[in-house]
């Protein structure tokens, strides 16, 4: 029964000191388990803040992460995990004319803070314990992004 604890032990340290030390190249694909389906979160809070356009013959949107940070509240196993996103949100105008002429232009973008707090599951996916909480930082002045 030592002996068990002891491995148990040793095996939950070098398991945590591997979490502390996880390297930069590594971020990448704990960010994209942790954020799940959070960028589609903010689409639809873009969609249901932003003005509608009756004019644009097709309206596309896009939304881009910015910035992210996510952690435990604690450095033990089960523990509830924080996830924090900075994205851009645009609507876009898309526009054809006669004799192949095509075009689109940024109707409205904002910028959109996303957060999530849950416990993360064995494939560091955050499986949420609470509603996202969408804010939105800053409307970009889209005129200041115009072609003449």
């Amino acid at each position: 029964m030592k002996k068990l604890l002891i491995v148990a032990t040793a095996f939950f340290a070098v398991t945590g000191v591997a979490r502390a030390a996880m390297s930069g190249s590594d971020v990448p694909a704990v960010d994209t388990a942790r954020e799940g389906d959070l960028a589609k979160g903010v689409l639809a809070f873009f969609k249901a803040n932003s003005k509608a356009n009756e004019t644009c013959s097709f309206t596309s949107y896009e939304v881009s992460k910015l910035e992210t940070y996510s952690g435990h509240r604690e450095k033990v196993p089960g523990t509830l995990t924080d996830y924090t996103g900075t994205y851009l949100a645009q609507r876009i105008c898309n526009e054809g004319a006669t004799f192949a002429g095509a075009g689109r232009y940024l109707e409205e973008a904002l910028v959109i803070k996303a957060d999530r707090t849950g416990l993360e599951n064995s494939k560091q996916v955050i499986v949420p314990t609470q509603a996202d909480i969408f804010t939105i930082v800053r409307a970009i002045d889209t005129k200041l992004l115009k072609i003449e």
